[in-house]
């Protein structure tokens, strides 16, 4: 069931529904996933949590990310042939968007 997120980039502030995440949480035996985790703050990442979400997935970001990184490498490089540079600096791009929301996720020690 939707609890107010989407897939993508949201137009507006999203209105997650933390209760029926709850609800969810308590009444299924197995993990809940938040999917359309892009976009949402901090607090609504913590409350997803302290809601009971094992996972948020926040693949637009990571897209976002290496898109925009990739776009801008090229242009400050127009002579460039080698693409394993531009791929370099949006991987680290993706790589530091990953781990900020790792540690903002507690996901230290868990697997």
């Amino acid at each position: 069931p939707a609890i107010g997120t989407a897939h993508g980039l949201y137009k507006g502030v999203p209105n997650v529904e933390f209760d029926l995440l709850r609800t969810i949480t308590d009444r299924v035996e197995c993990p809940t996933v938040v999917h359309g985790g892009t976009g949402l703050s901090d607090e609504a990442f913590r409350r997803c949590i302290e809601n009971g979400a094992a996972k948020i997935n926040i693949s637009t970001a990571l897209k976002v990310a290496w898109c925009q990184n990739q776009l801008h490498y090229l242009q400050d490089h127009a002579d460039e042939n080698d693409p394993l540079k531009s791929d370099a600096v949006a991987m680290n791009a993706v790589a530091d968007i990953a781990i900020r929301h790792m540690r903002l996720f507690g996901c230290k020690g868990k697997s």
